[in-house]
Parts: structure tokens; sequence; C-alpha cells
């Protein structure tokens, strides 16, 4: 099958446009829905109970145990698994995984209709699982994190933070 050069240059554009590393973005989106709840993590990042609809979908993997040492594959899925603990005291633990490259932007709201408080990510991601130690941005409340990704996807989570803010 031949693609006529037109198709390919509109494709070679479009490409760029999706693939463009994440410092070329100065647009950040702005949260609209209203902050609900928080799902309920320990320090282990066991969950333990809470608003069940934050940090969809949950990570997908596959791990071969039929052989040993066991084989661990690729993350599935894109996923903003989780934050342990929540609620946190001044810090927390994002996780999230990519299933393929992407250029990634993890943002923090205080409160809907509002610019991000924070920038947790903002970066070309290789396939994996990453951790990101999250500090309280201003004081005590429920933030949300938002993920979004250049091809498309998009998450979030709530968490609530309860301790004072300390000074920097």
């Amino acid at each position: 099958m031949v693609i006529p050069l037109s198709h390919r240059l509109a494709f070679s554009l479009l490409a760029a446009l999706v693939f463009s590393s994440c410092s070329d973005s100065s647009v950040k989106p702005v949260v609209t829905e209203k902050f609900e709840g928080i799902l309920q993590t320990d320090l282990d990042c066991r969950i333990l109970g809470g608003d069940m609809t934050d940090f969809l979908p949950r990570p997908e993997t596959y791990v071969d145990t039929t052989v040993s040492p066991p084989i661990v594959f690729p993350p599935l899925n894109n996923s903003l698994a989780y934050t342990c603990p929540n609620p946190a005291e001044v810090w927390s633990v994002i996780h999230f995984q990519l299933s393929e490259p992407d250029s990634v932007w993890l943002f923090v709201y205080d409160e809907p209709g509002a610019p991000p408080v924070d920038t947790l990510f903002s970066e070309m991601g290789e396939v994996g699982a990453y951790m990101i130690q999250w500090k309280m941005p201003k004081g005590p409340g429920l933030y949300r994190v938002r993920m979004f990704t250049a091809r498309g996807f998009r998450s979030y989570g709530d968490v609530e933070f309860t301790g004072a803010p300390t000074v920097q």
C-alpha cells in the first residue's frame, strides 16, 4: 500500500505535535470537577477504603511465576496508580506507570477552577513504573493530582494532607 505524500506530511506533523517534549508546553489545564474524597492507603500502599473512583484505571502488570526467578513484564496500561500514605501528614509518594514512551505531566490543584499549584512531573517518560516523593504544597487540605499524556491518557486522584505546614 502506497501512502500519498500529502498524507505522510500530515502524519509527520501530527506525530511531531503528539510526541513533542513536555518542556514545549506552557498550557496547564484547569480542573473543574469537585474534589470529593480520597482513596485511603497506608504506608505500604495497601488500599484501606475510601473513594474507589480515584486513581483509575488500576495498574495492570503481568508476572510469569512459572519460572525462577519470576519474570516481571512491562506495564500493560498507563495508570496514575495511587499515593501513599493517604491521608498524609506532610509527605506522600505518588505512583504511576507507563505502558509506552510518552510525554507526561502531573499537576496538583488545590481547588476546582484554579490553575495548578505544583507540577510534579513534566517530561518524556519511558515504559515502566515511577514514584515521586511529594511534599505538601501549601498547607493542610484536599489536593487533586491529575496525570496527562501527549497520547491522550487522563487520570486523577485526590490526596489529603493533615499536617502543619513547615517553614522553608
